[in-house]
């Protein structure tokens, strides 16, 4: 195992290779080198192409881990794709410089490549954005009649909850 290496954005490490039984694999450690039982089967997924081998394989923006490798028989080329991490999402508040949610409020989401999303608060000034890929770079920025609010970015690597954003007179 160990024919091809990539490091996920959160610097999660995945191998690519084959294990005995001529079954192609993918593991993946944690940070530290452990396995990352929540990938797979206790850190390891795999699939059995027949008579197959491991090439390289890539980490996709949207998380999703491709495999490459081609089988000993007819030098076919083989293709896998797991699924990585799950998709995480941004949600938090936003608030008056007093701390009262604030109404109205337009809060725009926009990625590293510049697509952007928008979400207008309700009464108590709540909003959330899904299925943003991990290791995704995000400004999150508010816009009001009333006040004005610094930008904020985070690189997500799992959702994240209470964002909340506040105010300046």
């Amino acid at each position: 195992m160990g024919d091809g290496l990539a490091v996920q954005p959160d610097r999660k490490i995945v191998s690519f290779g084959r294990v005995p039984f001529a079954v192609s694999a993918v593991l993946r450690l944690n940070q530290n080198g452990s396995l990352d039982t929540g990938f797979g089967s206790n850190g390891i997924a795999h699939t059995h192409f027949g008579t197959s081998y491991g090439l390289a394989g890539a980490i996709q923006s949207d998380g999703k881990i491709l495999f490459m490798g081609y089988t000993w028989t007819g030098g076919d080329v083989v293709l896998a794709r797991f699924h990585g991490d799950p998709a995480s999402a941004v949600s938090g508040r936003v608030k008056t410089p007093g701390g009262s949610g604030l109404r109205n409020a337009m809060v725009t989401l926009t990625d590293a490549t510049g697509n952007r999303r928008a979400f207008s608060t309700g009464t108590l000034g709540f909003y959330s954005f899904a299925d943003i890929p991990n290791g995704q770079t995000v400004t999150i920025a508010v816009s009001s009649r009333r006040y004005r609010f610094e930008p904020i970015t985070r690189t997500v690597y799992e959702t994240l909850a209470d964002v909340d954003i506040v105010g300046i007179e």
